[in-house]
């Protein structure tokens, strides 16, 4: 986040202000907003930017609707439930058949290939009626709705992959450069412990610096474990 803030018109849309390529949201009162919200007052925000600590955790939020993104164009029954931002990295659960590691490389391609694209991602506002019709498809979606909506909330959209969240995000797919899926993994659903979900752990950073830089770590910390416990043994 910058040290020194910058003065917003009540009525303009924070990204008129704020030109920085690195910035992807806005800072003010202690609230991060999307740089595509119109100020409700004058004021004066940090831009937040995408190597900042806030700025990373915005990147990988959306890393996961881009992850959701891809494995819905790849795997049109599966329904996408939650996916947060963990330590490191972010997960995304999925109802949908089970798929295995091999099949991470395709589901990053077509993360990439939108990307490519730099697909605008837009923020909407809907009732808590019309988010039940849009997610009617998806059971997971209408359950999260109905015990946490009761006005308004608001949705993301890219292109053809549409979100329940209430973000902020970056502003375009092309933002979320560095990325790598880590691994696949089994998540009980918490509604119902019979329901198994596919959990897809990955992790996303500002620079492929810093993304390989992390992946060595990894990598050599997996190294030393083993090394530790072939001399215990």
């Amino acid at each position: 986040m910058y040290d020194k803030s910058i003065h917003v018109t009540k009525g303009q849309r924070y990204s008129d202000v704020i030109h920085s390529r690195d910035a992807v949201a806005v800072k003010s009162n202690g609230i991060i907003k999307d740089l595509t919200d119109i100020a409700e007052k004058d004021e004066d925000v940090f831009p937040v930017l995408i190597d900042s600590e806030d700025g990373i955790a915005i990147l990988r939020h959306s890393a996961a609707h881009l992850l959701a993104n891809a494995v819905t164009n790849l795997y049109p029954s599966a329904l996408p439930n939650t996916g947060p931002v963990v330590e490191n990295g972010f997960y995304y659960d999925f109802d949908m058949k089970p798929i295995s590691e091999e099949d991470l490389g395709s589901i990053e391609n077509e993360m990439k290939r939108l990307v490519k694209e730099n697909i605008p991602i837009v923020k909407e506002f809907h009732t808590k009626e019309e988010l039940m019709h849009i997610f009617s498809y998806n059971s997971y979606k209408t359950r999260i709705i109905k015990d946490n909506v009761t006005g308004k909330s608001t949705l993301y959209r890219q292109g053809n992959f549409v979100d329940l969240c209430l973000g902020p995000h970056v502003p375009s797919t092309g933002y979320i450069k560095a990325f790598k899926l880590l691994s696949i993994a089994s998540a009980v659903y918490k509604y119902d412990e019979e329901k198994t979900l596919v959990r897809i752990y990955g992790t996303a950073f500002p620079s492929q610096k810093m993304l390989d830089e992390y992946l060595k770590n990894v990598e050599e910390a997996k190294s030393r474990d083993h090394r530790k416990i072939l001399a215990e043994m």
